[in-house]
């Protein structure tokens, strides 16, 4: 199958997944395209965020990044989700959990965004409304038709700078 993962035991993949795969590729490759015409960071966020979610059809699509402080995982980018909807996540030090903006504790290392980051790996949840973990984020997810979702550090060099986060009905 010319290298090319695959969803089915045969090797060829399912229709649905390989039309997601083909407006993925799209999608990035019109990020890829608008780059060069973009100032800043934060515009290419912007558009990787739209991308995902108008090209690729991705439901719910957000990048956060670390602040000037490294206190604070925050917002910058999103698609499909409500303001409302993002929440920050405080950078613990070792051995600290990981709390919401409000301060309700959210437990170590408990949603995938914040895992992700701080774990520095990709972390992906098939069943998010199924998970115990993150039974505080049900309605929300619900809300916004968010059943499976992966986040994915994004790096420069070799520190970790940000997540992206996307989510699927």
């Amino acid at each position: 199958n010319n290298g090319e993962s695959s969803d089915t035991p045969d090797g060829s993949a399912a229709p649905e997944s390989r039309h997601r795969s083909v407006a993925l590729y799209e999608a990035l490759g019109a990020v890829a395209g608008a780059a060069a015409g973009l100032e800043g960071v934060d515009a290419l966020y912007a558009a990787t965020c739209d991308a995902l979610r108008n090209l690729a059809g991705f439901d719910a699509v957000s990048i956060r990044r670390a602040d000037d402080d490294g206190q604070w995982l925050v917002p910058v980018a999103w698609h499909g989700w409500g303001q409302g909807a993002l929440t920050r996540y405080e950078l613990p030090g070792p051995g600290d959990a990981v709390s919401m903006a409000d301060d309700a504790l959210v437990g170590p290392l408990v949603h995938p965004t914040a895992r992700s980051f701080l774990e520095r790996r990709s972390i992906y949840t098939a069943d998010y409304q199924a998970e115990p973990s993150l039974r505080q984020y049900w309605e929300r997810a619900r809300a916004h038709g968010v059943h499976a979702l992966v986040a994915t550090p994004l790096w420069r060099g070799d520190e970790v700078v940000g997540t992206l986060t996307v989510g699927s009905a």
